[in-house]
């Protein structure tokens, strides 16, 4: 089967393109989740109840988690290209953490 525009099936298969998506969506949250908590400051604190309140902490946590899973995404393709692999890296360090957390403990 040739690949022509019309075509759509090989690009939903395509782990590239897939990330491509997911990058796309997870840089939206991130946009609108910056954005709602700024309009958040220009409204008074006594116009939100307690539930308005509690969504922007939500929100706060969402944009926060966005950044970091972007910024272990940027940190990955450093090691990749630095010939290293972010999670085999990942489970060495935790492995050697433990280790040494455990001889803490037993001493």
């Amino acid at each position: 089967m040739t690949k022509t525009p019309y075509d759509t099936e090989h690009l939903l298969n395509d782990p590239a393109t897939r990330r491509g998506v997911e990058r796309t969506k997870d840089d939206g949250i991130t946009q609108k989740a910056k954005a709602v908590l700024t309009k958040a400051k220009t409204v008074e604190a006594e116009q939100l109840d307690l539930f308005d309140e509690h969504s922007l902490k939500q929100v706060a946590k969402i944009s926060g988690e966005q950044e970091v899973e972007d910024l272990r995404r940027e940190i990955a393709a450093l090691m990749k290209l630095a010939g290293l692999n972010y999670e085999v890296s990942k489970h060495e360090f935790w492995q050697k953490y433990h280790a040494k957390q455990k001889v803490k403990r037993d001493d």
